[in-house]
């Protein structure tokens, strides 16, 4: 059977951030939206050529790793798609994202379309960047992957909107993610985890 094709002339346009990986989840291919997005968004590192050939899983915090593995399993093996929302916020704008997992058909390959809900400006309240509050022992400072909101280093349950370590990523920086956002975008694994800790 011929492997199945998709035309990165019509990725090329979408306005949606669009990436394709090989059966390994290896990205093989990133549209322009994925560029502009990381220009736009303080993440040269994480442009096409920076992420060419790289495991999709290597930037996902190690908390969400197996819901990850676990939705990537449930396209290879049902054929259909998989889909769930989340936050992507930068300093200034609160946004919201669909997420698309794609199968595509016979290649054991995957499309991956991120598609913004929501952008509208913050509207929550900030803390000022304080590094004994939010500097741990090993020196790292912790983002939500999600919200962006920043852990305190002496009570880790707690997380604070710090914009201005949003907008600079201080040195080390380590991404985490908040129970709130846990809780609301990977209730299963959140559940799981509540009733392991109990």
């Amino acid at each position: 059977m011929p492997r199945p094709t998709i035309s990165p002339a019509l990725l090329d346009t979408s306005p949606d951030i669009i990436c394709l990986l090989d059966s390994a989840l290896r990205i093989v291919y990133c549209n322009p939206a994925w560029d502009r997005f990381a220009a736009d968004n303080e993440g040269r590192a994480c442009s096409t050529s920076s992420v060419m050939g790289t495991p999709m899983l290597d930037s996902i915090p190690e908390a969400l790793a197996r819901f990850f593995r676990t939705a990537f399993a449930l396209v290879r093996e049902s054929g259909e798609p998989f889909e769930f929302d989340y936050e992507c916020s930068s300093a200034l704008v609160f946004r919201m994202f669909r997420m698309r997992i794609l199968p595509i058909a016979g290649a054991g390959e995957f499309m991956v379309v991120h598609s913004l809900r929501v952008e509208r400006p913050h509207d929550r309240p900030a803390v000022e960047p304080d590094d004994a509050r939010f500097r741990g022992r090993n020196g790292l400072i912790v983002i939500c992957c999600h919200c962006c909101r920043t852990r305190r280093a002496a009570e880790p349950q707690l997380w604070d909107w710090v914009p201005d370590y949003v907008a600079s990523r201080p040195a080390p920086v380590s991404a985490g993610i908040c129970s709130a956002c846990f809780a609301y975008f990977y209730p299963e694994i959140f559940a799981q985890r509540c009733s392991a800790a109990g």
